[in-house]
Order: C-alpha cells, then sequence, then structure tokens
C-alpha cells in the first residue's frame, strides 16, 4: 500500500511509480529554473551590473572611512598633516597584510603545482 493513495500496488510496479515520480519531479524543475535564466547575454549583462554596484560599494565605502578618519581627527584637534601620516600608515599596513595574503596563495598554488607532478 502506498501511503499518498492507499492503493495497493504491485512489487513489480513499486519501481516504475518512484521513476515516474523523480522524474516528474526533475522535469518540474528544471522548467522553472530554465524559465529563470534567461539568455546568456542577460546573464553577461547581470554579471557586469553586479560588478559595477560593488565597485560603487567599494569606492563610496572608501571615501567615508576617509571623511570619518579627518573627522575624528579634527574632533580630537589633531592637525590634518598629521592626520595624513596616519592614513598613510594605515593604508601601507592594509597593502602589506594584503600582499602577504596574495603571496600565501601564490606559495599554496605553486605547491600544489608541484605536487601533483
Amino acid at each position: 500500500m502506498t501511503k499518498k493513495t492507499g492503493k495497493t500496488v504491485h512489487p513489480r510496479n513499486l519501481n516504475t511509480d518512484m521513476k515516474k515520480s523523480t522524474q516528474s519531479r526533475l522535469e518540474k524543475h528544471a522548467r522553472y529554473h530554465s524559465s529563470r535564466m534567461g539568455t546568456a547575454e542577460e546573464r553577461a549583462s547581470t554579471v557586469r551590473r553586479n560588478s559595477f554596484k560593488l565597485m560603487r560599494t567599494i569606492a563610496l565605502g572608501t571615501v567615508a572611512v576617509i571623511a570619518g578618519f579627518f573627522w575624528v581627527g579634527e574632533q580630537y584637534g589633531i592637525d590634518r598633516e598629521m592626520m595624513l601620516d596616519y592614513l598613510t600608515s594605515s593604508l601601507l599596513f592594509v597593502a602589506f597584510l594584503a600582499g602577504i595574503g596574495v603571496l600565501g596563495a601564490f606559495l599554496l598554488a605553486a605547491f600544489k603545482r608541484i605536487t601533483r607532478k
């Protein structure tokens, strides 16, 4: 007996019924996603749009942080030349940490390439 219908199903047909239900679910899934996918051109334009939005967000965030940095400096009475020195040293520190990350990724990739051979 099946739970849904309460009908007795012959064991020989049980596998066929399961295949049909699985196949219909897969077909529904494929139809749903194919209708949402769009063309390659639409997907590429979406990626470009999202990339532009990300770059805009990064640029605006950077401007806001720098403006906030100078505003806090003025609130505590630190002159602008000192603030520029602090900003420069902060940027160098962040660039140094990013460089260490890139170097680590390069070393891992090189290690993988060497161990594959």
